[in-house]
């Protein structure tokens, strides 16, 4: 990734090709090889797109800047939560400590 390749290509045993398509890989095409010359080991070609380094700390820079508006837009929008709770609630609240007496 640091040569900044956009793709990763990968030989799978059939064994490992339910592992490699769970994560994200896209098959290419069915293949093998001879081993010692005699013996066919089939095989399956696989590739993935990967991210780029660059934008993807651009990006994280980015969406991180944004982090304290998110936390104070949050924050403001629990503490309306909470008020207007309370404002919906006390009246009840007081009319059942009044049945009590």
């Amino acid at each position: 990734m640091d040569r900044g390749d956009e793709t990763i290509n990968v030989l799978s045993s059939l064994a490992t090709e339910n592992f490699y398509r769970a994560n994200g890989y896209q098959l290419i095409r069915k293949s093998g090889f001879y081993s010692e010359y005699t013996t066919w080991i089939p095989c399956v070609n696989f590739k993935k797109e990967l991210i780029r380094t660059r934008g993807a700390k651009r990006l994280y820079k980015h969406v991180r800047s944004f982090l304290p508006i998110l936390n104070r837009v949050f924050l403001s929008i629990l503490l309306v939560l909470v008020v207007v709770s309370a404002i919906i609630l006390l009246p009840l609240l007081i009319s059942w400590i009044m049945s009590l007496f």
